[in-house]
């Protein structure tokens, strides 16, 4: 009688052994597989910083283009304050050429070139 014990006790542990070894190798894959994904992501968020360093620029590059920026941004309110200055004195050109035409009219009438 106790070999029959010992025989079913022991088929119940080897069969329980069994149970558990399925259930480790069922999580090892299922762990396999959520490696594969994770070094899916990995290989994303790697690729994704590679665009993203890329696309960026360096303090140092950044504050060198808006000082190149400002300077070219007086130099060319330099050129508009002095366009600025022409066009006013452009501006008063006709007015200057009517007031000489007027002047050269009003010595003609009163015989100025002629007695000169």
């Amino acid at each position: 009688m106790e070999q029959i014990v010992i025989t079913i006790v022991g088929f119940l542990l080897s069969l329980l052994s069994g149970l558990i070894l399925f259930k480790l190798n069922s999580i090892s894959r299922r762990l396999d597989r959520q490696d594969d994904r994770i070094d899916v992501l990995f290989a994303n968020l790697a690729d994704c910083k590679k665009d993203c360093d890329r696309n960026t620029v360096s303090k140092e590059d950044w504050v060198r283009s808006e000082g190149y920026t400002r300077q070219k941004i007086e130099q060319m309110t330099d050129a508009v304050m002095e366009l600025n200055g022409k066009v006013k004195i452009i501006e008063q050109v006709p007015e200057l050429v009517g007031k000489i035409t007027r002047e050269i009219v009003a010595h003609l009438k009163s015989g100025g070139f002629a007695n000169d």
